[in-house]
């Protein structure tokens, strides 16, 4: 955290390893940061209040998750069978298929009816944009499935690799303290290093 770095700095600039312009550099982040943090409560406070009001608590309530994430990454074997078992189930896709019936039904209603011809063909007219309209809502909604499972692929690489620098971090950080217990080290690298770890562990 900027918290760390301030103090990081601040040992360093004792110790003589970093200038006065670095200090005052890790200063003005600290303060953005406290500010920002400052900001990032109060828009919190007002999730909770808007949340209490949807579920019937109270302005001050707190609600505290009950049970504890634990991650588990998707696995799909084949993409093109699982979007389109999701897209049989889909409400959007069937009411766009409902249309289509609907205006094929209209369609063969008149068609044994005397009716004029006019009316008859904008009723094919009818069938036609609905099936168009079926057609892209379906192709639009794979697109959206297909979009989305790559997205989470994205997230998950991102995950394993801020765990894998997680593992590091730890590492240097007790590599660092055994040196600094040696006095091969100053302490400000040794904070460094802890708010380099917090900040992973915040990711």
């Amino acid at each position: 955290s900027a918290k760390f770095k301030l103090l990081a700095a601040q040992a360093g600039h004792s110790a003589g390893t970093i200038s006065r312009r670095s200090l005052e550099s890790s200063k003005v982040s600290c303060s953005n940061q406290e500010l920002s943090l400052a900001q990032s409560r109060a828009d919190l406070d007002q999730c909770y209040v808007r949340l209490n009001d949807l579920i019937g608590l109270s302005g001050q309530e707190r609600p505290i998750l009950a049970e504890n994430l634990e991650y588990s990454p998707l696995e799909i074997t084949d993409l093109e069978v699982e979007i389109s078992r999701r897209l049989d189930n889909s409400p959007t896709l069937w009411k766009a298929d409902q249309e289509v019936y609907l205006a094929e039904l209209s369609l063969d209603l008149y068609t044994y009816g005397t009716v004029e011809t006019s009316t008859y063909y904008s009723k094919e007219i009818d069938v036609s944009k609905a099936e168009i309209s079926a057609a892209q809502t379906k192709q639009q909604a794979r697109e959206n499935m297909r979009t989305m499972y790559q997205n989470i692929c994205d997230l998950q690489d991102q995950y394993t690799q801020q765990q894998q620098d997680l593992r590091l971090a730890e590492s240097e950080l007790e590599s660092l303290e055994l040196k600094y217990e040696m006095g091969l080290i100053s302490r400000g690298d040794v904070l460094a290093a802890k708010a380099d770890l917090a900040s992973k562990q915040q990711a």
